[in-house]
């Protein structure tokens, strides 16, 4: 499933124990983690169910007490890997079999710049967890973005021409846009 799709839909799909946000968009990354937040945990912007780690500092066996651990304020975890294309391919294996027997109310969360959908860990997710796609836009799909958002975050409307001129002016960066 793409960002963009996702950040519309009503309703979150299952994300089941884990979330795999994949590609170089940190707009999207970023917008579609706190999607995952506020439907898991709701909208207190500091829970105490969310514990962040940095993919190059972090330990398989912390991230899995983490997940673990029962919350005594919430009755979800979730736990947030930052730049963690080095710790998955540290603790594959591990990941594979924390998957196969994962903690119920808790969801782990990848934020990683490639994921080959050959591997088994990433055939594990596509059927037990949800895989986001963070990809860069481009052409019709950034105008229509741009359109998107104008109306659902501003409650304005952005006309296709405005959209284009905005595009050829500013770039890619979703974020600057």
């Amino acid at each position: 499933m793409h960002a963009v799709a996702l950040l519309k839909a009503k309703t979150l799909p299952n994300v089941g124990p884990i979330a795999v946000l994949t590609g170089d968009e940190r707009h999207l990354k970023r917008a579609a983690f706190e999607r995952l937040a506020k439907d898991l945990l709701g909208d207190d912007e500091e829970s105490l169910g969310l514990t962040r780690f940095q993919g190059d500092e972090a330990e398989l066996k912390t991230v899995c007490d983490e997940l673990l651990t029962v919350s005594m304020w919430g009755d979800r975890r979730l736990v947030m890997i930052d730049g963690a294309d080095k710790f998955v391919s540290q603790y594959r294996d591990g990941l594979e079999k924390y998957l196969g027997h994962p903690a119920k109310k808790s969801v782990l969360v990848l934020d990683v710049k490639t994921w080959p959908k050959t591997t088994r860990l990433a055939k594990l997710v596509a059927k037990i967890g949800l895989d986001v796609e963070c990809s860069t836009l481009s052409g019709a799909e950034l105008i229509r973005w741009l359109i998107d958002s104008a109306r659902s975050e501003f409650g304005k409307t952005l006309p296709r021409d405005a959209a284009a001129l905005m595009h050829e002016l500013a770039g890619d960066d979703l974020g600057l846009l």
